[in-house]
């Protein structure tokens, strides 16, 4: 009986995770919005095993199912062994309208839902008869207000195959210092015009006009050589002489309109869409001495979230604020760049009674409707419980001895006794049970985990031969001008600075480190896709680098000096 009641909580312990077996199924399309006539690749991703097959067949009545392909995967993560299996289906719409894609069964399992816009072909009859190739490049509006997201698309259309393809940089004049953000990866996908198949490489990119006026996008260029596209009889392997492609888009102009003259003194913040949110750890109750952590999120479509403003106000009478470093996300789409700024402020009452935090207003341009709106946070109330109390002596003292503090009599130490004699010693049993149970899980657990246990390498000879061989090969790229050897150390060099942080490019690495480094980089950038490459600054680029390290470096040490916020 013993033995049976102390394996009753680890049997508990180790038969919760079985509820969590079932497969974590994930659904995206490479493309929310398309043309009646394209294609859209839906991807389905399954963690764990699937309970069956996947049944498509429920596809049918709005797609023609044109392909399918998966993959099988499984890795080891802490020691784990985790498996995943990924599908991917090329559709074409049926019809026109905002097509639902429903779940799709796997056995028990089912995939999120997801919605598709199938815009309407109308297509110019005699524009594209007889076209093996075209190259479009179009943009979501011709006139767009100062700082707002510009979608720019570049399609490259063909229905032959070619080789040496080369398809020139998107080049851009006027509106300033424009701010151009690729919209992840190209896409590829098929397409029928007039009945003619078509196959389809798109990229999008969002712009960020810096000035009022006319913003021109020059002409885009594709160049390839194509074959005869036929076989001769005297030359079965085709090897006739290539003809040579040239294809020239049209040049598109855009209207940048200043800031409305009524907008006032408040950052100019112009979206689409706004969202303005707020949570408190404890929202109840306010206690002195008891911290508080105040979470705001603010989302904003049509801006990248380094452009949105700052949003922790003034700290009320009788606090203390300790803010946290604002995080900063973007997520991109073919609908553009939604940027996400999280701040987090912890809080720590001195005294007690009613404190008010005042309200949060934010002023922004709606694109949509030409319009000002405020999204605010209300004001909010909290009656803060306890009194202004010196600080907390050490709990040594606390337990010790006070003159002041008269013992219990005798009498009240028999009442005791009494009351405990009354408790039944079964239910004594049983706790001291469930505590073992308990104590045996905990110390498993431990022996698990202990050989997990890693040396911070950071302070190893092999890790700083590794820095110095990242700086050493970084600079030697930089001066012999290899943009891609360039952009892989120094991305390599910023994630150990901060290995918290997703970097996938040279922005983000500018964005967190400031200038100078910043500005050298974007010179960089701008020298390449001008084509005319010079001298690239290396010296100052590892004179930044090298202050940049300092001042972590820095950070980190007075961070480990700091005294624990909660002793």
């Amino acid at each position: 009986m013993v033995r049976r009641t102390i394996l009753i909580p680890l049997l508990l312990i180790f038969l919760l995770p079985m509820q969590s077996l079932a497969a974590d199924i994930r659904a995206s399309l490479d493309r929310s919005t398309i043309t009646e006539g394209e294609t859209v690749s839906l991807t389905l991703i399954s963690q764990g095993s699937v309970d069956d097959d996947p049944d498509f067949t429920v596809l049918e009545k709005d797609f023609e199912v044109l392909g399918q392909s998966q993959q099988s995967s499984y890795q080891f993560i802490n020691g784990k062994g985790q498996s995943s299996k990924q599908w991917v289906l090329k559709l074409r719409p049926r019809h026109a309208g905002v097509i639902k894609i429903p779940s799709i069964a796997f056995g028990k399992d089912t995939s999120p839902s997801l919605r598709l816009k199938v815009t309407e072909a109308v297509y110019d009859q005699e524009t594209t008869a007889n076209k093996d190739f075209m190259l479009k490049v179009t943009t979501d509006t011709v006139q767009a207000y100062v700082k707002a997201q510009i979608i720019v698309t570049v399609q490259l259309l063909y229905s032959r195959n070619f080789n040496n393809g080369n398809l020139s940089d998107l080049k851009i004049k006027g509106g300033g210092n424009v701010k151009t953000q690729a919209l992840g990866e190209p896409v590829r996908y098929e397409k029928t015009i007039n009945g003619t198949p078509y196959s389809v490489y798109e990229i999008r990119y969002a712009l960020f006009p810096e000035q009022p006026g006319q913003l021109f996008i020059e002409p885009m260029r594709f160049e390839a050589e194509v074959g005869p596209g036929y076989s001769s009889l005297f030359d079965p392997l085709n090897r006739q002489a290539t003809k040579q492609v040239r294809l020239e888009s049209e040049a598109r102009q855009i209207k940048i309109r200043p800031t409305p003259q009524d907008w006032g003194d408040a950052p100019w913040l112009p979206a689409t869409d706004l969202k303005l949110s707020e949570s408190w750890s404890e929202p109840d109750q306010l206690a002195v001495g008891e911290p508080v952590t105040r979470t705001i999120n603010l989302q904003v479509v049509g801006q990248p979230a380094s452009r949105l403003p700052e949003l922790g106000n003034e700290t009320p009478a009788g606090l203390k604020a300790y803010p946290d470093q604002a995080t900063l996300e973007d997520k991109m789409s073919n609908d553009g760049i939604t940027g996400h700024r999280q701040e987090q402020i912890a809080y720590i009452p001195e005294q007690g009674g009613e404190v008010v935090f005042p309200a949060i207003t934010l002023s922004w341009w709606n694109t949509d409707t030409h319009s000002k709106e405020i999204a605010e946070l209300p004001a909010r109330r909290f009656l803060i419980a306890g009194t202004a109390t010196a600080p907390k002596t050490p709990k040594v003292a606390e337990t010790g001895m006070d003159d002041s503090v008269e013992p219990q009599s005798d009498t009240n130490a028999s009442n005791n006794d009494d009351q405990a004699s009354t408790v039944p010693l079964k239910w004594i049993g049983i706790s001291l049970l469930l505590g073992l149970g308990w104590l045996l899980t905990i110390i498993y657990f431990w022996r698990r985990r202990s050989p997990e246990i890693k040396t911070d390498v950071s302070t190893q000879p092999e890790h700083r031969k590794k820095g110095d061989s990242h700086l050493h090969d970084l600079k030697k790229a930089c001066q012999g001008q290899d943009r891609h050897q360039f952009r892989l150390h120094i991305i390599n060099w910023s994630r150990k600075q901060w290995p918290h942080e997703d970097i996938t490019g040279l922005e983000d690495i500018g964005i967190l480190a400031g200038e100078p480094l910043q500005s050298l980089l974007h010179q960089i950038d701008a020298q390449y896709a001008r084509n005319g490459i010079q001298s690239w600054p290396c010296d100052e680029i590892m004179a930044a680098i090298q202050q940049q390290q300092a001042l972590l470096s820095q950070a980190q040490k007075e961070k480990e000096a700091l005294m624990p916020l909660y002793p």
